[in-house]
């Protein structure tokens, strides 16, 4: 005499489809808040001359997942420089090579001053994205746990 199942299995997998999806939802929310505070941050605090607004031009950010992009933000022109498209491509470029390096079935959010010079303007005592960093260290913690909470 074997178990019988009280339950119907579709049913059982949809609802877990559905909090699966709700579930993702809120984390890429809260990824796409981080990573707009990090842009917001960078740009708003960078404390270095920007000359062609390449390097502020090149920061943004992206959330991959499974080698997918899910969101993408920044890379834009910032002032009138006749050149700062060149560092929103840069930028842009870098943040998606390093999205093809990141592990499957994990989220990343990649926050990026794509320049080359970036970390030597740093080096120099300036804020490029120290302090987005900084932001990132202290708020991602208070997310997970805040999303652990409400999956409790």
């Amino acid at each position: 005499m074997g178990l019988k199942a009280k339950f119907n299995s579709d049913a059982l997998k949809a609802k877990f489809n559905k909090y699966s999806a709700i579930v993702e939802s809120i984390i890429l929310a809260n990824l796409s808040y981080l990573g707009e505070e990090a842009i917001m941050e960078a740009r708003n605090n960078g404390d270095y001359k920007n000359i062609t607004n390449n390097l502020r031009s090149s920061t943004g950010y992206i959330i991959v997942k499974n080698g997918k992009i899910l969101q993408k933000l920044g890379f834009n022109n910032v002032g009138i420089a006749k050149y700062n498209e060149e560092g929103a491509e840069i930028g842009e470029n870098l943040a998606l090579k390093l999205a093809t390096e990141q592990p499957v079935d994990k989220y990343s959010l990649i926050v990026v001053a794509g320049m080359n010079y970036a970390i030597y303007v740093e080096s120099k005592g300036y804020n490029v994205l120290t302090s987005s960093e900084e932001l990132i260290k202290r708020e991602l913690p208070k997310m997970v746990k805040n999303l652990n909470k409400l999956l409790n």
